[in-house]
């Protein structure tokens, strides 16, 4: 039987390299953005795997910082929704950056002309109800119901996870298999793009 020895500065290497190794891992996990392309404001969603101070910058194309969300705010791990409000920049691209002590990562960004997509907030213009909901929304489409409409259904992280086209003047969606949590939600056509915050519970 061979005997491998292992000397002392051997088993030092060792250590020190499996301690950078595991310092050199990225404590972020996907960063992703609620609405993209968005018209005035949307949201940084992430994941923190360990305590960390964190800065969430927002950059343009020449790589200026034009918007601080927050700077070195030392926040402990777990997932979170910080607001991005763009009401006043010019629709472009920009690049979302998100920094911590021991890693960073990014993500393109798209602000959208006002014109074409209306982010609907007031309950008293909602088209799409109720808020919260449990297995059903309902969707009333009045002056639109003239153009062929379609539905689309995000996540908080921007993934599709339903989609409907040809909506009739009064619909009703099932939407019992989604799992509890913000949506949103967007009816669109030839004429015009709404924007709808949902939560289902």
């Amino acid at each position: 039987m061979q005997i491998i020895t292992v000397t002392k500065l051997q088993l030092t290497l060792v250590c020190i390299s499996f301690v950078f190794v595991t310092s050199a891992q990225l404590p972020i996990d996907t960063l992703n953005v609620s609405l993209n392309p968005f018209q005035k404001r949307t949201q940084a969603v992430y994941y923190l795997a360990n305590s960390d101070t964190s800065t969430l910058y927002i950059f343009n194309l020449l790589g200026q910082n034009v918007l601080t969300v927050y700077s070195n705010i030392l926040k402990p791990s777990g997932h979170y929704q910080d607001s991005i409000i763009m009401d006043n920049f010019p629709d472009g691209v920009y690049l979302l950056s998100l920094k911590t002590k021991h890693a960073s990562t990014g993500k393109k960004i798209i602000k959208t002309p006002t014109s074409k997509i209306l982010e609907v907030s007031d309950l008293n213009e909602q088209k799409i109800y109720p808020s919260p909901f449990t297995n059903k929304i309902f969707i009333n489409l009045e002056s639109q119901a003239e153009a062929e409409t379609s539905l689309i259904i995000t996540s908080a992280l921007g993934q599709l996870v339903y989609q409907q086209n040809n909506l009739t003047e009064k619909s009703e969606v099932d939407v019992g298999f989604l799992q509890n949590g913000v949506y949103h939600v967007r009816l669109f056509n030839s004429k015009i793009q709404q924007v709808y915050t949902l939560v289902k519970e």
